[in-house]
C-alpha cells in the first residue's frame, strides 16, 4: 500500500493498526528485496542503489518542477509583453 499508493508510512500505519516503526522496516525489506531479489548483492550496496534511487526520484521531481516554473514564466513574459 505505501508504495504504490506513495502514502506516507505513518498514515498508513495508523489504518492498520501497526507502529510505523514496524512498517517502515517491512517496506524498507521490500524494497531491498526489489533491488537484489537473488540476494548477490551485499547489503551496503543494495543500500547504495536505494539511495540512487531516492535521488534519481528527487531529481527527477526537481525537473518537472523547474519545467513548469519556466513554463510558467514564460507565459508571464509573453503576457508582460502583449503577446496574448
Amino acid at each position: 500500500m505505501v508504495t504504490s499508493t506513495r502514502r506516507p508510512i505513518t498514515q498508513v500505519a495508523a489504518e492498520l493498526g501497526i507502529s510505523d516503526k514496524t512498517l517502515w522496516a517491512w517496506v524498507n525489506q521490500a524494497r531491498l528485496n526489489k533491488i537484489d531479489p537473488e540476494r548477490a548483492l551485499t547489503r551496503q550496496q543494495r543500500e547504495r542503489i536505494r539511495d540512487l534511487e531516492k535521488e534519481n526520484a528527487r531529481l527527477q521531481r526537481d525537473v518537472e518542477f523547474l519545467k513548469k516554473a519556466n513554463a510558467f514564466f514564460r507565459e508571464l513574459d509573453r503576457e508582460d509583453n502583449g503577446s496574448l
